[in-house]
């Protein structure tokens, strides 16, 4: 990828490479063969580059290029020259013919999800802490692998304060982020906390998913605060149940007046 001599040139070069692999075929999802050789970074680090598929290896170079052993302009450098790669691969993956996942994977994720003593990353929430996987938060969005990399998150402790948001609707995201799902029996506050925070960072498949729930979720009493919130962000589809929801709760409330009116009118 290019990690050998970082200069501005060879990282456009670089690029334009990886484009036209792409635009030729190459599958970034596709896991590279059994060798031993290792990705250079440096003289600090060495990537195995077996077991990696371009999207997790550039990945992993890019958390390992964050490292303080390595110089503050060099990780400047690393970081923009990956998040392109990033973004570049993110396109033609977007483009993958979709396919069913079993539940085996499903199971593994959530697995994966509940290993809290391999997490790397903590959120301080308001009302408590919440821990995840660095590498998931990364390979997320541009937004979250800026996030890590800044001033945010205190480095020694891999922690990230989110003082406004409750540990629940934090819960309810990383849930959506590993699995795609979750078993949480949440309220629309705190769904609408969750989808607000994954509109901030970009997360655009979970705020679909989000948007999606909420649509079930919609009520006399939580319809001005979803209709709010699906207006402010965009989300047509979801604005659209709100209008349709309110429409029928008019309808019937003209009919129970009338109704009482009349009845009101007919009493001697």
């Amino acid at each position: 990828m290019g990690m050998q001599n970082p200069s501005k040139s060879n990282l456009d070069t670089y690029c334009k490479i990886i484009e036209w692999m792409l635009t030729s075929g190459a599958d970034p999802w596709l896991t590279g063969p059994e060798t031993t050789f290792t990705f250079p970074l440096q003289n600090y680090f060495n990537v195995p580059v077996s077991g990696h598929s371009a999207i997790s290896l550039a990945v992993e170079l890019l958390r390992l290029s964050q490292n303080p052993k390595v110089a503050q302009d060099m990780r400047s450098t690393y970081k923009q020259y990956l998040d392109r790669v990033l973004s570049l691969l993110a396109v033609k993956a977007d483009n993958r013919k979709c396919t069913q996942v079993g539940s085996g994977v499903l199971q593994r994720w959530i697995q994966i999800r509940h290993l809290t003593d391999t997490h790397t990353i903590t959120f301080e929430a308001a009302d408590g802490a919440v821990t995840c996987h660095d590498s998931m938060l990364m390979a997320t969005s541009p937004v979250l692998r800026a996030m890590i990399g800044s001033d945010m998150m205190e480095r020694s402790r891999g922690t990230i304060t989110l003082d406004k948001q409750s540990s629940a609707s934090l819960s309810l995201l990383m849930d959506m982020l590993y699995t795609g799902s979750t078993c949480l029996d949440s309220d629309p506050k705190i769904v609408l906390e969750a989808l607000e925070l994954a509109h901030r960072w970009d997360v655009r498949d979970v705020v679909q998913a989000l948007a999606g729930r909420l649509q079930d979720m919609i009520s006399i009493e939580s319809l001005v605060s979803i209709t709010e919130a699906s207006k402010r962000l965009g989300l047509e589809d979801l604005h659209r149940s709100c209008d349709a929801f309110a429409a029928r709760v008019n309808v019937r409330w003209r009919c129970s007046y009338s109704l009482i009116a009349q009845e009101t009118v007919s009493r001697p």
